[in-house]
């Protein structure tokens, strides 16, 4: 039978291959390198931090019931005026229906009704002013 040749080598890197761990460390150091290469593939193409990982913007998801509230103020030239709570997106024609609408003598043309109200916002109905209408048929005589 053939004897088996034993090479023994000294030094700092004798004690590391004669160390007991030896293959278990070079097998997760394998594992480990293996594991960083598929990780920069994956994100070349694209595809990490997978899904799972990646942040997911928050949703607040409002049902029927849970809609936010408004106040919004309306003087001027309407029924009630005050301090009114109306539904989030709420438009200035509701707020003033809401003030039991508008008096006879409000000016209309300078109250955009089909404005979206905001939180705090005050809508003042301005009153028709009569100095600026002439009445030519009554001074003609």
């Amino acid at each position: 039978m053939a004897r088996r040749r034993v090479v023994y080598i000294g030094g700092p890197i004798g004690r590391i291959l004669a160390w007991r761990y030896i293959n278990a460390c070079l097998l997760l150091l394998i594992g480990a390198l293996s594991i960083g290469i598929v990780i920069q593939a994956l994100n070349r193409a694209g595809n990490w931090p997978p899904a799972l990982m990646r942040a997911h913007p928050t949703v607040a998801i409002t049902g029927p019931g849970t809609t936010q509230q408004i106040e919004s103020y309306v003087l001027g030239a309407v029924l009630r005026p005050g301090v009114y709570s109306l539904h989030s997106g709420a438009r200035v024609r509701e707020l003033v229906e809401a003030a039991g609408g508008l008096l006879d003598n409000a000016d209309i043309t300078r109250v955009d009704l089909a404005a979206l109200l905001a939180d705090g916002q005050s809508i003042l109905c301005h009153v028709w002013a009569n100095r600026y209408h002439c009445n030519w048929a009554a001074n003609s005589t």
